[in-house]
């Protein structure tokens, strides 16, 4: 599942973070992106997550931070 938020994600959903910065996550316009921790498991292994890139369709995406996983009852997801 995808989904696209702006930079005010982070302020107004204050997760703890496992990796990154919530205040450069998702500023400006890029193709930064927020993970959970078993996304960046399943895609990097034990290696850091952070600053890597994947492809999405034809799109790059830089790996901004990481946030736990979240319950599966979860809105905010």
């Amino acid at each position: 599942m995808c989904n696209m938020w702006g930079e005010e994600f982070l302020r107004v959903f204050p997760f703890a973070l496992l990796a990154g910065d919530a205040s450069q996550a998702l500023k400006g316009p890029s193709s930064s992106v927020v993970i959970t921790e078993s996304t960046a498991r399943r895609l990097f292994g034990t290696a850091d997550a952070l600053n890597r890139t994947v492809r999405f369709g034809s799109d790059f995406l830089k790996m901004a931070t990481v946030v736990p996983d979240q319950p599966r009852n979860s809105t905010h997801w």
